[in-house]
């Protein structure tokens, strides 16, 4: 078994016992399901390269037991951090950063009322900077708690 992560280069191989299903080889593996989130299954012969590996179905690991000298390999592909939560939290996002750009520009600025109210331009600009840092932070904190999350996809579980 061959276990390809596409976003890290990642390679390892695995010997697993024989007459195992999909999901029961990477059990054996020791590695995390959760890994094999955004993974593909591919089986080939390694005796007959002109014939291109075919493409197993998630919901086929359960039931596949490849032959004796057939190659299994999963190629992992990257998540991009676990996606967005909905298009609500999307449009709240931007409005955080588009926020936080405004108070930056408003509050570290030349002639802001940080300024006009006796700051020297140096303190302005630092607290306009630490504003624009501040608020994003907050923002993105509030969203990840009141917007609930997709929940995950889940392995079947094998009976023995």
């Amino acid at each position: 078994m061959q276990v390809l992560n596409l976003g890290f280069r990642y390679r390892a191989d695995y010997q697993t016992p024989d007459d195992l299903t999909i999901l029961q080889m990477i059990q054996a593996s020791h590695l995390r399901l959760a890994s094999f989130r955004n993974a593909s299954c591919w089986l080939s012969d390694p005796t007959q390269p002109h014939i291109a590996p075919v493409l197993i179905a998630r919901e086929d690991w359960h039931r596949v037991r490849p032959k004796q000298g057939i190659e299994v390999t999963f190629r992992i592909r990257p998540t991009g951090g676990g996606g967005q939560k909905s298009g609500l939290g999307l449009v709240l996002r931007i409005v955080t950063v588009v926020l936080a750009a405004a108070a930056t520009a408003y509050l570290g600025g030349a002639g802001g009322p940080l300024v006009a109210a006796g700051w020297s331009a140096t303190a302005a600009g630092v607290a306009g900077a630490a504003a624009g840092a501040a608020i994003p932070i907050a923002g993105m904190l509030a969203i990840s708690r009141t917007i609930p999350s997709k929940p995950r996809p889940q392995f079947k579980e094998i009976s023995r």
